[in-house]
């Protein structure tokens, strides 16, 4: 899928479908959360859980993942994490459902971004 990087390392391509899963979703949002029955207020709480939870999730993991040097494993994982709260979203039954779902996908995806810097 095009030419390696400097060191030879293709598997930073597959940030291309998890940015474009999370910025597909990311419009959808309040009209999901409107969809599931939710006040005005209720989109305003579940937009902001995902950005509450990736704060402190993108210092945490990046100080795991500095600590530990297994960058790798940490991408990995938040993309699985991001795949499994993005499904969570999708089977969500109502407004705190998704509430919870969103939440997770702020904590979880943030593992991957950190991890990629060396």
């Amino acid at each position: 899928m095009g030419r390696p990087s400097s060191n030879g390392q293709k598997w930073f391509y597959a940030y291309l479908p998890n940015g474009m899963a999370g910025g597909a979703t990311s419009p959808l949002i309040p009209l999901f959360t409107r969809i599931l029955g939710g006040s005005v207020a209720d989109v305003g709480a579940v937009a902001a859980a995902s950005s509450i939870a990736s704060v402190p999730a993108f210092i945490g993991w990046g100080n795991l993942s500095d600590r530990l040097s297994r960058r790798k494993v940490f991408v990995l994982v938040g993309f699985l994490g991001t795949a499994l709260s993005l499904l969570g979203m999708g089977l969500s039954r109502g407004v705190s459902d998704f509430y919870l779902a969103n939440s997770s996908r702020g904590s979880w995806g943030p593992r991957a971004p950190p991890s990629a810097r060396s």
